[in-house]
């Protein structure tokens, strides 16, 4: 195969953006008739994605999740999440998460890829109060827990 005046294998990974001209040539010389105009063209935009972390409020809660907004490239996209180099979901959108980082690699039709790293936080720990019981004395039936300034 003859590819803009180059010689070329059965299957080429030589093409750019732009019409080419292709002419075939068998082992006993015979050539077909020449192809123009075959248009090569990539994705006008490439694969991209943008993540939304939700953060765990309370300590000890599984209720982490990240947003995935997925755009450019040529769809269908597949996805996947990853969690210390295991493979997670599939899913565009993950909830129920621990605290940790989670990576998602996004690849088109055309193999065309995009990565992305978030992170996951939660409070280091529980909610924790100073207080001080008052005791009831001989006058009064109630007693007092008065609360500390400090959480």
């Amino acid at each position: 195969m003859v590819l803009n005046n180059v010689n070329l294998t059965k299957q080429s990974n030589l093409f750019a953006n732009g019409p080419i001209s292709v002419k075939v040539i068998d082992a006993n010389g015979c050539q077909s008739n020449l192809i123009d105009n075959i248009i090569i063209s990539e994705p006008s935009d490439p694969v991209k994605v943008e993540l939304t972390p939700f953060d765990i409020l309370c300590y000890g809660n599984t209720n982490g999740s990240i947003n995935s907004t997925i755009s450019g490239g040529t769809q269908p996209y597949v996805i996947e999440w990853k969690k210390g180099g295991n493979i997670i979901s599939s899913q565009k959108d993950l909830t129920n998460l621990t605290a940790d980082s989670y990576t998602i690699n996004i690849s088109d039709i055309n193999n065309c890829m995009a990565t992305k790293t978030v992170s996951i936080s939660s409070p280091l720990s529980p909610i924790t109060f100073g207080y001080t019981p008052i005791q009831p004395d001989c006058s009064t039936d109630k007693g007092q827990i008065v609360m500390k300034d400090e959480f």
